[in-house]
């Protein structure tokens, strides 16, 4: 789990203001869901960035959505790197993020978003 750390130290979620209702919420982390039938989902996604210590000194935000594939989690990119692309060696490992929460949670296809603080993606590991 400690490539985790590098990765999140480049996109470290910030907070931002949703008018989702549906949120988990849980020390520095809120994870918001608009179809309140994800509520576990959502749940599960929190316990594992919590189990996987990628809960960070900072307010966090994810966003759980249903797509016609299946699911997207939503990433905050950080003000420090907004102007970079997505350096190889971090697409890689939201690669493997993406991997895991795949195999370990949805059991379904899922796409990891990279977004502005609106929720808007800017780059997608499907």
């Amino acid at each position: 789990m400690s490539k985790f750390y590098f990765l999140f130290f480049l996109i470290s979620l910030t907070a931002c203001s949703s008018n989702t209702e549906n949120r988990v919420n849980g020390d520095n982390l809120t994870v918001y869901f608009p179809d309140a039938s994800n509520e576990q989902f959502a749940e599960k996604v929190a316990i594992y960035w919590k189990d996987n210590d990628l809960i960070t000194g900072v307010n966090q935000d994810l966003q759980l959505i249903n797509t016609k594939e299946g699911y997207q989690l939503n990433l905050i990119q950080s003000d420090a790197f907004k102007n970079e692309q997505v350096k190889f060696e971090d697409q890689k490992l939201l690669s493997i993020l993406k991997d895991s929460l795949e195999n370990k949670i949805f059991n379904a296809n899922l796409t990891i978003a990279v977004c502005n603080n609106k929720f808007e993606p800017i780059y997608k590991v499907n």
